[in-house]
């Protein structure tokens, strides 16, 4: 289990996590897609990956050549370079077509791009099974065949589409799975499996007010477990939709008239004792109308409860006390709801004028947090860059110091072996006297390059704090591509995610959506103000037999086993602990809804 921040942080830890274990297989890239499966929920967050991880191969020189980009349907790219990991996705039987000269290619296969044709066709290599072994294979897919889906990045995979793999390792993005998909994640190693958790995402705000920050890495692991749990909650289907009913027989026998617990009295004798059989008779009369009552009173009970059951909203199971909360809750949230569809409608006149509305707002702050962060990235990449240039600086004058050293130490010591010869050898002079007129240049160079060396040493410590401060100014190193990668892609497509912001700000926040919930709640307050009238014109009997019959539902929902019990008070649209409902969903404050258990829907249930 890792978990980290927020989703980007999170992913860039995957992706970090991948990068170290993908060596062992550096060698072979086969080897490589058959052992080490990375795997997320959604096809955003798999396009996430992909794009990282294409950063990051070609940042290492694995990718060769320009990014060859294919249009695809609704104006989506693929761009496609040599070295490419990539993932076929439609089926191409042209064995059949061609006689066994091709080979078929299929849905699923993942390998890697070997060559891109000055005519776009991309030669794909995979490795299959065959009688004899594992053989590798290539085929030339058309530009056609890409255009129309037949290929994707293939690192990372949804788990729908590794569903029947298997692998050394597995890395999974957990965000976004239910319980039968993580399963299925979770499932696909033979050595490791790896899940990560955004804990932020996976918080609300009140958990991390509540919480505060984890003191350490094992707390922050439990944390966003915990909170990864309450979103898998509530999803398995292989349950009752209504509680196992009790026994059909409840009457204890020993309450029972004998004859109906089966043990009829002895006959009395008909002349000789007939006071003892008519006192006999009218004890068992006695019980069995005492019996009749009983039961007369139960089916009333019963018929109460299922009365009060129909009422909307499972009003008529909250006892006084809840009800009076319920209906404070309600004039809350319908004071809220006006308020919001006030707001609503000025909003719908202020993107009319040509305003953001709240999602091209926040992914106006998006870029902005993200320029930002590449200007960081930038300085910090300049600094180090000046450090290194003046590293390597000092290391050319150490070597040209060094040689220069050397020459000199060759110069003395040839100086030295001409001293002798030049009165035995006249030819000799010429060189010695060359070598007196050297020597004291290569001394000038030396020190020359010393006081060179010694200059830039002076300035080392500077630039190392300049470097030092941008990269503590700028976010995690590890993060830095998926981070400029990110920057990218926004500002590439900037115009239409704006386009899109604003048309989904249009689509959510309408004055119509916010009516349509002020109604809803005004109806619900009043359907409750009903109720509680209601229950102000009731005899003192009839109160007593709805308080009664509350009393036996409140007995029964405590006799239930506490997993059906918690699944009943999850379930959405669950009315407040303590009732029950076959009808409208009744009103729940906002603060008692997860966001993220928006999907989960699990079944209902009923009496």
């Amino acid at each position: 289990m890792h978990a980290g921040k927020g989703a980007t942080d999170t992913l860039a830890a995957l992706l970090a996590d991948w990068s170290d274990v993908r060596t062992a297989y550096v060698r072979d890239v086969h080897e490589e897609l058959a052992n080490l499966l990375v795997m997320a929920g959604t096809n955003a967050d798999v396009d996430r990956l992909n794009a990282a991880a294409r950063a990051l191969r070609r940042a290492v020189g694995e990718l060769v050549g320009p990014d060859v980009v294919y249009a695809l349907a609704g104006g989506r790219r693929l761009e496609l370079a040599v070295g490419d990991h990539v993932r076929v996705r439609a089926n191409d039987y042209r064995a059949q077509r061609t006689g066994g000269r091709h080979a078929d290619v299929l849905n699923g296969y993942r390998g890697v791009v070997v060559a891109i044709g000055r005519d776009r066709c991309v030669e794909v290599e995979w490795r299959q099974q065959s009688a004899d072994g594992p053989r590798l294979v290539r085929e030339v897919l058309a530009p056609d065949y890409i255009a129309g889906g037949g290929l994707s990045h293939g690192t990372a995979l949804t788990v729908a589409a590794a569903q029947g793999q298997s692998a050394h390792h597995a890395l999974v993005y957990g965000m976004g799975l239910d319980p039968h998909t993580l399963y299925s994640a979770m499932t696909r190693d033979r050595i490791s499996a790896h899940l990560y958790l955004p804990r932020d995402v996976l918080e609300t705000d009140a958990d991390r007010a509540r919480l505060g920050e984890p003191r350490t890495r094992a707390e922050e692991i439990d944390r966003a477990v915990t909170a990864y749990a309450a979103t898998l909650d509530g999803e398995r289907a292989d349950r009752f939709l209504t509680p196992e009913p009790p026994p059909i027989a409840t009457q204890p026998v020993g309450e029972r008239a004998p004859e109906l617990a089966g043990t009829p009295p002895e006959r009395a004798p008909h002349a000789t004792e007939p006071t003892d059989a008519r006192q006999r008779l009218a004890a068992i009369e006695a019980e069995a109308v005492a019996f009749a009552e009983s039961v007369r009173e139960r089916l009333l009970a019963e018929d109460a409860l299922a009365a009060l059951e129909r009422l909307p909203g499972g009003l008529g199971l909250l006892n006084a006390e809840q009800l009076d909360e319920r209906l404070a809750a309600l004039a809350e949230r319908a004071g809220a709801t006006a308020e919001a569809a006030r707001q609503a409608r000025q909003a719908v006149r202020d993107l009319a004028a040509g305003s953001d509305g709240p999602r091209a707002a926040a992914l106006r702050e998006r870029r902005d947090a993200l320029t930002r962060t590449a200007e960081q990235i930038g300085r910090a990449q300049q600094a180090g860059a000046r450090l290194q240039q003046l590293d390597d600086a000092l290391d050319q004058l150490r070597d040209r110091r060094h040689d220069l050293q050397q020459q000199i130490a060759r110069g003395k010591k040839r100086l030295a072996e001409l001293g002798g010869l030049t009165r035995l050898v006249p030819a000799s002079n010429a060189e010695f006297r060359r070598l007196q007129e050297h020597l004291p240049a290569l001394r000038k160079r030396l020190q020359a390059v010393a006081e060179r060396a010694e200059q830039l040493w002076l300035t080392r410590p500077a630039l190392q704090d300049a470097a030092q401060s941008a990269a503590a100014a700028a976010p995690p190193r590890h993060t830095w591509t998926t981070r400029l990668t990110e920057h990218d892609t926004l500002t590439r497509q900037w115009d239409e995610r704006l386009a899109a912001a604003r048309r989904a700000d249009r689509v959510t926040r309408t004055a119509a959506a916010a009516d349509r919930r002020y109604k809803q709640a005004r109806g619900q307050l009043a359907t409750t103000r009903t109720e509680h009238a209601r229950r102000l014109d009731l005899t003192p009997d009839q109160r007593a037999l709805e308080n009664a019959a509350r009393a036996e539902h409140a007995r029964r929902q405590a006799a239930m086993p506490d997993r059906e019990r918690a699944a009943l008070l999850r379930s959405p649209g669950a009315p407040p602990p303590g009732t029950i409902t076959r009808s409208a969903e009744p009103y729940r404050p906002p603060s008692h809804r997860d966001p993220h258990r928006q999907h989960n829907r699990g079944p209902g249930l009923s009496r």
